[in-house]
């Protein structure tokens, strides 16, 4: 099938749900520009949690990322998980408040933007010892590199 490179700096039970959950060989290192990448197809997805895109739209890293993917890569990804889309705040940079409602406003336009960078958002949850997040998050990202491929 291929091979991915996942952060290191990811949880490892990513890089588990990866192994588990489709036919890539996984290697782990610390990576400039995304959080998973396939050199084969000059993919990268980033990967972020409701909470860290909301401060990532605060202070404008989310969109700094998506720039960096574009330049670097053929295809990108951005997936926000999160449980739900009520209107968490929180405080980010410069004392600005972002909220999930600034995320999908910055989902629609990383989609306009960027058009080799793909950015959607992800329910998710936990049930026992399953990170649905994650399980979604790996699923739809074997699916978006099928795609691309």
């Amino acid at each position: 099938m291929g091979s991915l490179i996942v952060d290191r700096r990811e949880p490892w039970r990513l890089v588990d749900a990866i192994r588990d959950r489709t036919d890539y060989d996984v290697e782990s290192e610390q990576i400039k520009t995304g959080d998973i990448i396939s050199e084969e197809l000059s993919a990268a997805v980033e990967r972020k949690t409701l909470n860290d895109a909301v401060e990532s739209v605060g202070n404008n890293r989310l969109f700094q990322q998506a720039e960096r993917i574009a330049d670097e890569f053929d295809h990108g990804c951005v997936i926000v998980t999160g449980q739900s889309i009520h209107p968490i705040r929180a405080e980010c940079h410069n004392g600005h408040t972002a909220s999930v409602r600034m995320v999908m406003g910055a989902t629609s336009y990383i989609n306009e933007e960027y058009p080799h960078v793909h950015c959607t958002w992800l329910p998710g949850g936990q049930t026992g010892e399953t990170d649905w997040g994650i399980v979604q998050l790996v699923e739809y990202m074997d699916r978006w590199l099928k795609q691309v491929g």
